[in-house]
């Protein structure tokens, strides 16, 4: 079971404590593989199913300019 119980998880709505990249968890602290870049004082968006929370997963990833 890969739950996450000592990190903050932020529900779709709040405002963003600071800019990080945040990952998708499940109702019980399950991944999705999900990741959203939100910048502090945002607000975090809806997430793909109801119940699902935002969890800080690192710094946030810069988009590669030169990819297309």
């Amino acid at each position: 079971m890969s739950t996450n119980t000592n990190t903050e998880q932020y529900r779709p709505g709040n405002i963003c404590p600071s800019t990080v990249r945040y990952a998708i968890v499940g109702t019980h602290g399950h991944k999705t593989g999900v990741f959203r870049n939100v910048e502090q004082g945002h607000r975090f968006p809806p997430t793909p199913l109801p119940l699902q929370q935002y969890i800080p997963a690192g710094p946030a990833h810069e988009p590669d300019m030169w990819s297309w």
